[in-house]
C-alpha cells in the first residue's frame, strides 16, 4: 500500500469509510484522477486489517488473481498452503471470525476481459460481507453492477466527483504544497485543468521554486500547452490507442461540442456515436452530461489535441479543418460552436455573419474557452463583432466598458434594425449605471427588461404582500426573488427562488442565479455543510455557459461558505483577493456584494468586518443602490452605536420600505434604548419577514439584566453566554447535537439511552454510551461557569446558576398564555401573546438537523402550532376590521401549513371584503388544489 498523501477530502473519503450498508466501493476515472491517492487515504484511515493489491497485466489468470488476493489477506487467513483456486479462497475466508476488514484492488482495468476478471465477480459476490472491497479502475469491470446498485451494497465515485473543486485547489496549494494561489488564479487553474489531479501535480512540479507572481502567470500557460502535461497524456492516455482512434480524436477536436451526427458529417464516415460512447465508457477523457447525446473532451485533452492538430497538419490545413468543422456545425444548428470554430480558423467574416443572422439569440463569440479569441483589430471595425464584444463585457460584469463598446458599435453601422438591437441592449446595461432612469417617452418601467424590477427594488423596496399568481417567466421570478432577498423578506425570497430550482428551467441564467441566491439564504441561516460544494458546481456550470460574472459570484460565495466552516487564515486573504478581482474586472456590483458577504463572514467568526462594510457601502452609494447601502451601514452597527444613528437607520429602513432592515435596526435600538422599540416589536417584524431571530436578539447586553444564557433554536442554533456568542460551530456534529437537544429544555433530565437512540439509532448501547460520553465531554469544554451539562444518575441536563432564555420555551409559554387569556375573554391580551409567539418563530426549528427523526417530529409540531397561532390571530384581526393585518397573518399561516382550512377561508373572506373578488377566487382554487392533494372532499 502506498503511503497516504495529498489533501484530505472528506466528501470522498467519508462515504468509502462507511461500513454499512455499503460493502463494495468503486472508484472509476481516467488516468491521473487521484484514484490511488484516495484509496490509500481510505485504507490508512480504516480500523482493522487492510489488504492492498495493485493489479498488473500479468495477473490475467484466475490462479494469479487468487494467489495475490490471498497474499494481501494473509492476516485474515489461517496459515497453511495458499488456496489453489477461488472456491478454496472463499472457503478459507468463511472460516474467518474477525469483526471486519478491507481489501483494496487498484488498477483493475489491467485484467479487463480476462479469466481473472470473471473470477473476480465470483469473489465479490460470494465473499463474507464483513470483508469490504474497494476497487480502483480506469473502466467499469465486467461484473453485474446494476444488481449491486439495486441491493444498496455499492458506492460509486466517478471522474466528476474526483475532480478537484476550486476551494480544494486553493487548500491543496495553501496547506499541502505551501505555495498559496490567489482565488482567481486557483479558479483559472481548476478550469484549465478541469480539476484533474495529475494536471495540478504537474503544474506544481513545473512551477516549483518560482515566485508567487511567476506561479500566477504560469496558470494561463498550463492547459494542454505544458510539456509535462502533454508528455503525461501521450504516455498514459494516447499511447495504447489504435491509430484510427488517435486520428478520430485529433480530427474531431475541432468541433468542440461532439455528437455522432456532427462527427460523421465531418469525417465522411458512419458509426461515430458508437465510437464516442466507447471513449466515454473507457474513461478516455471523454464525458457526457445529457445521457449520451452530446460529448466533450476533457479541457486538458482538448487543448493537447488542438496543438497536436497544428503540429501534424500545419497551420493552414488546421485552419481549413476548423472552417470545415464550423460549416458542419452551422448546418446542424450548433451556432455557438460554429462561431467558435470559425474564430479558431480566423474567418471573421463568417463570425460576423453569424452574429448578424442570429442576433436575437444574443450570440457572444467570446464566451468560449479563450477570452482573447476576438482581437481588438477585428471588432473595432466590424459592427457585428463589436456587438459580440459588448455582449462579452456584459457577461464579464464590466458594464461601464460595455456601455462604451455599444456606443462604438452604433457608430459603425446605421442600419435601423442594427441600431435598435444596440439601443435595446445598451439601455439594459445603462439601467444599472448610477443615477440612470428610463425617461424616454413610452418606455415602460425598467425599460421592459426582466431585471428592471430588481434594479428599482434596490432604490426603493417594493410591497411584497401582493396577492395573485407569481410571475410566469423564470427571470421575472428571479428578479422578484432577489428583490425580496435585498429587502430582507427572506420567506418571500425562498418561495420565489426555490420554485425556479424545482422547475429545472431551461433558462440557465435564472437557474444558476436562483441556486446561488438559495445558497446565500443557507449561509444566512448558518447551514454551510454542503453549500460550498453546490456553489462550486454552480460556478463551473456558469463558466461553461459563458457567464463569468455569475461564476465569479458563485466562487466568492463558495469561499465565504468555507470561511464560515473552516478555521484557516489563508481563507481571509483569499476573500479580499476575490473582491479585488471583481474590481479589476470592472464589476462594481460584484465587488460590492462580495465585500458585504466577506464582512458578514468575518463578523460571524469573530473578526472585524467594518472596513469591508464601509468599502461595500461606498460602492453601493456610487451605484445608486440605497437599499444595499443601508444593509452595509446596519451590518457595521451594534447596540453600542449612537442611539441617534440607530434611530436614523430605523427611519431610513421605513422610508425605503425595507422591513428586514427595519427589524435589524429596531432590535439594535431596543437593546440600546429599550423604551424606543420593545424587543417583541422587533421580533414580530423579523418573524413576518422570515429573518433569523439573531438579527434582532443578538445585540442585547447581559448588563441590562438579561438572562445569563440566551439560546436561539428557531432558524438555526445559537447560544449566548453573558452577552457573548459561544463558539458552538467548533463542536463536532454529534457534540453540537447533544447540546442542542439539552438546550430545548434546560433544567430537564434526558435519560442516557434516549439520547443514544436519537443520535446513534441501531448502534449497540455499549458503543453508543461511549460516544455519548465523548460528545458530552466535548460540549462541556465549550461552556463556562454560566452554563454546564450535569449528569444525574443515568440522565443529563443543561444547567445554569442564572436565568436561561430559550426561544422555543418562550414560544410555547406565549401560546399557553394566549389560551389562558382567551378563556377569560381577553381578546387584546391573546392577540398580543400570539404576536409575541409568532415574533419568536422566525423559521423552522434547527434546520441544520433536517433528517434526524427526533428533530423532524419536533419541528413539525412547532410549525403546526405557529400556523394555528397565525390563523387565529388573522381571524381576530378580521373580526376587528384590520384587513391588512388579517391578510398578512393568514398568508403566514398558509405558508407554514397549507393544509389547514381556517386561514384559507380567512384569506378568501378578507379579499372579498376588500372588493378583490379575483384574488378571493384564486385563493379558493388554490385551497381546493391543496385539499385534492390530501384526497379530502372540498367543503
Amino acid at each position: 500500500m502506498p503511503d497516504p498523501s495529498g489533501l484530505e477530502r472528506e466528501r470522498l473519503e467519508k462515504p468509502l469509510l462507511c461500513d454499512a450498508p455499503t460493502t463494495l466501493g468503486m472508484v472509476i476515472a481516467p488516468a491521473g484522477s487521484g484514484k490511488s491517492t484516495l484509496l490509500a487515504r481510505v485504507a490508512a484511515a480504516t480500523e482493522g486489517p487492510v489488504g492492498w493489491y495493485r493489479v498488473t497485466s500479468d495477473d490475467s489468470s484466475e490462479a494469479r488473481l487468487v494467489a495475490h488476493i490471498a497474499e494481501a489477506l494473509a492476516e485474515l487467513l489461517e496459515s497453511g498452503r495458499p488456496p489453489a483456486g477461488m472456491a478454496e479462497l472463499l472457503a478459507a475466508l468463511e472460516s474467518w471470525n474477525g469483526p471486519g476488514g478491507l481489501l483494496v484492488l487498484d488498477d483493475l482495468h489491467e485484467i479487463a476481459d480476462s479469466p481473472a476478471e470473471k473470477a473476480l465477480e465470483d469473489f465479490i459476490w460470494l465473499r463474507p460481507r464483513r470483508l469490504r472491497v474497494l476497487c480502483g479502475s480506469r473502466r467499469s469491470p465486467e461484473i453485474n453492477v446494476p444488481r449491486m446498485r439495486v441491493s444498496g451494497a455499492l458506492r460509486e465515485i466517478g471522474p466528476d466527483e474526483l475532480r478537484f473543486r476550486t476551494w480544494e485547489v486553493e487548500e491543496l496549494f495553501a496547506s499541502v504544497y505551501d505555495e498559496p494561489l490567489r482565488p482567481e488564479a486557483a479558479a483559472a487553474l481548476t478550469r484549465r485543468t478541469g480539476g484533474w489531479a495529475a494536471g495540478l501535480q504537474l503544474f506544481r512540479l513545473a512551477t516549483s521554486g518560482h515566485t508567487t507572481r511567476e506561479r500566477h502567470q504560469a496558470v494561463s500557460d498550463l492547459a494542454g500547452r505544458s510539456k509535462l502535461v502533454r508528455a503525461y497524456l501521450a504516455r498514459n492516455v494516447l499511447a495504447d490507442l489504435p491509430a484510427d482512434r488517435r486520428r478520430f480524436l485529433l480530427r474531431t477536436c475541432a468541433l468542440g461540442r461532439l455528437s455522432g451526427e456532427a462527427c460523421d458529417a465531418l469525417l465522411g464516415a458512419t458509426g461515430s456515436h458508437q465510437v464516442l460512447e466507447e471513449l466515454e465508457a473507457a474513461q478516455l477523457f471523454t464525458s457526457t452530461d445529457d445521457g449520451g447525446v452530446y460529448f466533450r473532451y476533457h479541457a486538458v485533452l482538448q487543448s493537447h489535441l488542438e496543438l497536436a492538430l497544428v503540429e501534424e497538419c500545419g497551420q493552414a490545413e488546421a485552419d481549413a479543418w476548423y472552417r470545415r468543422s464550423a460549416e458542419v456545425l452551422e448546418s446542424l444548428g450548433e451556432i455557438q460552436a460554429a462561431a467558435r470554430a470559425f474564430a479558431k480558423a480566423g474567418d471573421w467574416g463568417s463570425v460576423s455573419r453569424l452574429v448578424r443572422d442570429v442576433s436575437e439569440a444574443r450570440l457572444d463569440v467570446s464566451a468560449v474557452d479563450d477570452p482573447d479569441l476576438l482581437p481588438a483589430s477585428t471588432w473595432q471595425h466590424d459592427p457585428w463583432l463589436a456587438l459580440a464584444h459588448a455582449r462579452r463585457l456584459v457577461r464579464e460584469g464590466a458594464l461601464s466598458r460595455a456601455a462604451e463598446t455599444y456606443g462604438r458599435a452604433q457608430r459603425l453601422y446605421d442600419d435601423p434594425g442594427y441600431q435598435q438591437i444596440c439601443l435595446d441592449e445598451a439601455h439594459a446595461v445603462a439601467m444599472w449605471s448610477p443615477g440612470h432612469r428610463w425617461t424616454e417617452p413610452g418606455q415602460p418601467e425598467g425599460g421592459g427588461h426582466w431585471s428592471g424590477y430588481l434594479r428599482e427594488a434596490l432604490r426603493q423596496a417594493p410591497e411584497f404582500a401582493e396577492a395573485g399568481c407569481p410571475p410566469v417567466s423564470a427571470r421575472a421570478r428571479l428578479s422578484r426573488g432577489l428583490a425580496a432577498l435585498a429587502a430582507g423578506e427572506l420567506r418571500q425570497a425562498r418561495e420565489l427562488l426555490t420554485v425556479i430550482g424545482r422547475e429545472e428551467s431551461a433558462d440557465q441564467l435564472a437557474a444558476i442565479c436562483a441556486g446561488a441566491a438559495c445558497a446565500a439564504l443557507e449561509l444566512i441561516d448558518g447551514a454551510c455543510s454542503q453549500t460550498a460544494s453546490r456553489l462550486g458546481t454552480l460556478a463551473a456550470i456558469a463558466e461553461s455557459e459563458g457567464l463569468p460574472w455569475v461564476s465569479r459570484m458563485c466562487h466568492g460565495l463558495e469561499h465565504i461558505s468555507l470561511l464560515l466552516s473552516q478555521d484557516a487564515d489563508w481563507l481571509l486573504d483569499g476573500g479580499s483577493a476575490l473582491v479585488r478581482s471583481a474590481e479589476r474586472a470592472g464589476d462594481g456590483w460584484g465587488a460590492g456584494l462580495l465585500g458585504f458577504a466577506l464582512g458578514m463572514a468575518k463578523q460571524r467568526i469573530g473578526h472585524d468586518g467594518s472596513d469591508d462594510f464601509a468599502a461595500a457601502g461606498e460602492q453601493f452609494r456610487v451605484l445608486d443602490a440605497p437599499v444595499l447601502e443601508l444593509w452595509c451601514r446596519l451590518a457595521a452597527m451594534t447596540s453600542a452605536s449612537a442611539p441617534g444613528a440607530l434611530r436614523e437607520a430605523v427611519v431610513t429602513s421605513r422610508r425605503l420600505g425595507c422591513r428586514g432592515a427595519e427589524a435589524r435596526a429596531m432590535g439594535l435600538l431596543s437593546a440600546s434604548v429599550p423604551e424606543d422599540h420593545p424587543q417583541a416589536d422587533a421580533a414580530e417584524v423579523a418573524g413576518q419577514c422570515g429573518i433569523p431571530l439573531s438579527a434582532v436578539r443578538a445585540e442585547r447586553p447581559a448588563a441590562r439584566g438579561g438572562p445569563a444564557v440566551d439560546i436561539t433554536c428557531f432558524g438555526g442554533y445559537r447560544m449566548r453566554i453573558g452577552g457573548a456568542d459561544a463558539p458552538v460551530d467548533r463542536l463536532r456534529p454529534k457534540a453540537r447535537a447533544v447540546l442542542q437537544i439539552l438546550s430545548l429544555a434546560p433544567g430537564q433530565d434526558h435519560h442516557r439511552e434516549s439520547l443514544e437512540d436519537i443520535l446513534w439509532p441501531g448502534v449497540d448501547h455499549a458503543v453508543a454510551g461511549h460516544r455519548l460520553q465523548v460528545a458530552v465531554s466535548s460540549a462541556r469544554g465549550l461552556l463556562d461557569t454560566a452554563a454546564t451539562i450535569e449528569r444525574r444518575g443515568e440522565s443529563y441536563r443543561l444547567s445554569s446558576p442564572g436565568a436561561v432564555a430559550v426561544d422555543v420555551r418562550d414560544f410555547e409559554t406565549a401560546l399557553a398564555q394566549a389560551d389562558r387569556l382567551s378563556a377569560r375573554g381577553d381578546i387584546a391580551g391573546r392577540m398580543a401573546a400570539r404576536r409575541c409567539a409568532l415574533g419568536l418563530y422566525v423559521a423552522d426549528l434547527l434546520p441544520e438537523l433536517a433528517g434526524v427523526e427526533y428533530f423532524d417530529i419536533e419541528r413539525d409540531r412547532l410549525r403546526h402550532l405557529a400556523a394555528a397561532a397565525a390563523a387565529a390571530l388573522a381571524a381576530d384581526h378580521r373580526d376587528r376590521g384590520d384587513y391588512e393585518q388579517a391578510l398578512a397573518g393568514a398568508r403566514r399561516s398558509v405558508q407554514l401549513d397549507p393544509y389547514q382550512d381556517c386561514p384559507w377561508s380567512t384569506l378568501a373572506e378578507v379579499h372579498e371584503k376588500l372588493g378583490d373578488t379575483g384574488s378571493a377566487e384564486y385563493v379558493r382554487r388554490e385551497h381546493s388544489r391543496r385539499q385534492a392533494e390530501l384526497r379530502l372532499p372540498v367543503l
